[in-house]
C-alpha cells in the first residue's frame, strides 16, 4: 500500500517532495493520503519559495511554484514552517495565526495536510 510521489529535481519542491516521501513509508500516513485530493501550496515568505502538493489517491505531485488554482494556501516564514512540520501544538497553530505569523487559507485541506506530516 503505497502512494507515489513525483517530484522536482531541485528547488523547494524537491525538499517538500522527500519530506512527503518519507512520511507516506508509513503505511496508516499512506491509507490517509490516498483518501486526500486537491492541491495546497506551502508559501515560505522569507526565503520567497513555494511549492505546490497535489493529491490525486496513489498519486501525489509536488511541483516548484503556486498554483491559483490551490484548495489551500499555507504562508510563513521558514522558521514558523518548519516549526509546522515538527509538530506545533494547536495552540500554538493558532496563537501564530493571531499574530499573522501564520496564514492558512482553505483550513480543511491544510489541516489534514498538517495531520499526514504530523
Amino acid at each position: 500500500m503505497t502512494v507515489n510521489v513525483v517530484y522536482p529535481d531541485s528547488g523547494f519542491g524537491n525538499i517538500v517532495g522527500q519530506l512527503l516521501e518519507q512520511k507516506l513509508k508509513k503505511s496508516e500516513k499512506a491509507e490517509f493520503a490516498k483518501k486526500m485530493r486537491g492541491e495546497i501550496t506551502v508559501e515560505v515568505r522569507d526565503l520567497g519559495v513555494s511549492a505546490t502538493i497535489r493529491f490525486m489517491g496513489e498519486f501525489v505531485e509536488v511541483i516548484n511554484g503556486s498554483s491559483e488554482k490551490a484548495d489551500s494556501t499555507i504562508s510563513a516564514n521558514f522558521k514558523v514552517i518548519n516549526e509546522l512540520v515538527s509538530g506545533a501544538t494547536t495552540l500554538r497553530v493558532l496563537k501564530l495565526m493571531l499574530t499573522r505569523k501564520l496564514r492558512i487559507r482553505g483550513i480543511s485541506m491544510a489541516k489534514k495536510f498538517s495531520a499526514l506530516l504530523a
